[in-house]
């Protein structure tokens, strides 16, 4: 059931990543949505990328793996590794760019919001760019962070946002792992 909602999901985003440039249009989530939604939430250092053909060599993905630190929901463990999938890519001559995709990037730190495919071998980010965080650690204390520029951000009922924010203020790492906690409580 949730392999087809996603697969619907990624061809409708397909569709519209022409709007506003090359920006994907998608409901904007709060943190209680992503909480929600997400079969995981990790704590996790990118290890490594690859990109990989479909069966059918009709559809480019990018394989990235990563090694949680910290479980923050679900059944994943420390130093566990999971395999992210999302459309897109490049091989060769040949590539697949979605606008709004989360930009996962080996050696950075990350919380990902993650669904499991049904067969639990390959995860996906829950609303796309939405569903990552980059920790911060150049600071004094640990930051948190989203990009979200290729998104155009929605209302529950597509409305256009007033004041959509491409990049919304860092919290420390403690305040949203804090409040992530205090949503799971919930």
């Amino acid at each position: 059931m949730k392999t087809r909602w996603l697969a619907g999901c990624v061809s409708l985003l397909i569709l519209l990543v022409a709007v506003q440039g090359a920006a994907t249009v998608v409901r904007a989530l709060s943190l209680a949505e992503l909480t929600a939604e997400a079969d995981l939430i990790v704590q996790a250092t990118v290890e490594r990328q690859e990109v990989v053909w479909d069966d059918s060599k009709k559809l480019i993905y990018t394989l990235t793996e990563v090694e949680v630190v910290d479980p923050l929901k679900g059944p994943a463990k420390v130093r566990e590794r999971l395999i992210i999938r999302q459309i897109g890519g490049e091989i060769g001559d040949e590539a697949i760019l979605v606008a709004g995709n989360a930009r996962l990037h080996p050696g950075e730190e990350v919380i990902v919001f993650l669904d499991r495919d049904e067969g639990g071998a390959v995860h996906y980010v829950v609303g796309m760019a939405q569903g990552k965080y980059a920790v911060d650690r150049r600071g004094a204390e640990a930051t948190v962070t989203r990009d979200l520029h290729d998104l155009t951000l929605v209302g529950s009922k597509g409305q256009p946002l007033k004041h959509p924010t491409r990049r919304p203020p860092a919290l420390t790492l403690a305040d949203f792992k804090g409040q992530l906690r205090a949503l799971r409580a919930q």
